[in-house]
């Protein structure tokens, strides 16, 4: 486990299945870029990356996500539970048990260079109240990546 310099708030660590961070009230967990089934994501390429976002109590929003390895980076929420996850500009998050849960996931569009598998992207997540944390995600092969259904569009 490593606590972010200067930042004794943010707790950074890698777990099981990704990245895992604290950031004020909130938990960040499973974070990962997903790969190609090839070597490298190539420059020029999108990438989907999965996550699940908790409040440990109240609510936040998610505002924006960036990095400079990108032309941008997506929110993006299947709010309806219909198999399609749509760009929206924030992201509401509820200490609610992640009302949510993964039935939103990023998108990193436009690479500006190649990513090896096995490498890391910077993301930056801006939040309305949690302080801002830049993490360095790991790109993981597509044969490793587990998503699961969702559990929120399930519940209904």
């Amino acid at each position: 486990m490593t606590a972010a310099c200067g930042q004794p708030q943010q707790v950074l660590q890698s777990g099981a299945h990704g990245r895992e961070a604290q950031t004020g009230d909130i938990l960040i967990r499973g974070l990962r870029v997903q790969g190609p089934e090839g070597p490298r994501l190539e420059s020029g390429t999108d990438a989907p990356v999965w996550l699940r976002l908790l409040s440990e109590r109240g609510t936040d929003t998610l505002l924006a996500v960036s990095s400079g390895t990108a032309a941008r980076v997506e929110i993006r929420w299947d709010r309806a539970c219909d198999g399609t996850a749509e760009v929206v500009e924030h992201l509401p998050l509820t200490d609610e048990g992640s009302r949510f849960a993964d039935a939103y996931h990023l998108r990193i569009v436009d690479l500006n260079r190649d990513v090896p598998v096995g490498m890391s992207i910077p993301l930056t997540f801006d939040f309305a109240t949690a302080p801002t944390i830049t993490m360095d995600v790991p790109v993981v092969p597509t044969t490793e990546v587990s998503v699961y259904p969702s559990v929120a569009c399930a519940a209904g």
